[in-house]
């Protein structure tokens, strides 16, 4: 278990489908991050229609108390995570709401990145980062400040935060953006 009593690969949630089925593409997309990922994304959506029509509690909202409520400890989080991230590299993104929700997970969990790297070949630090990326023109909150430091030291002599040093991310695909 995680931190924050998430488990890294709850067995009895994640092999029930459509979760194998979307790990089989997972596990192909980090053998090729530079691979069409047409696939990974369809079964992402799969996925995500459980995440989003199954009534549940509610996630905690970045910037609450981040324990998460027990029913959600019994589901494949990180397959609704990894299943989030995945379609980032889709044709169309979210909006920015739908990605909050990841980071709220992320922050909920607590997962350590070296077990999470070692099962899902990326670190929840990498997903944060895309989701921080596509939200950042929407929500700055507290956590991010951190991620654009350097950029971000004149903030004093700043008006707004669009005036700070630009980072560009032109992006290489699922996760290669982030390694």
């Amino acid at each position: 278990e995680s931190g924050g009593g998430c488990r890294y690969f709850h067995r009895e949630a994640c092999e029930r489908e459509p979760f194998p089925a979307f790990f089989e593409e997972w596990r192909k997309k980090t053998d090729c991050w530079l691979c069409n990922n047409q696939e990974l994304v369809l079964k992402s959506k799969d996925v995500l229609k459980d995440f989003l029509y199954t009534e549940r509690p509610e996630i905690p909202v970045l910037g609450q108390e981040m324990e998460l409520h027990d029913i959600w400890k019994e589901t494949c989080l990180a397959g609704f995570l990894l299943a989030l991230f995945s379609t980032t590299r889709s044709q169309s993104v979210q909006p920015w709401k739908f990605y909050d929700v990841g980071l709220s997970l992320i922050n909920s969990c607590a997962y350590d990145e070296a077990k999470f790297f070692a099962r899902y070949g990326i670190t929840t630090a990498q997903v944060a980062y895309n989701f921080y990326i596509l939200g950042l023109p929407y929500h700055l909150p507290d956590p991010v400040l951190h991620l654009q430091a350097s950029e971000t030291s004149t903030w004093s002599s700043l008006q707004a935060l669009e005036a700070a040093p630009l980072v560009i991310d032109i992006g290489m695909g699922l996760g290669a953006d982030s390694r």
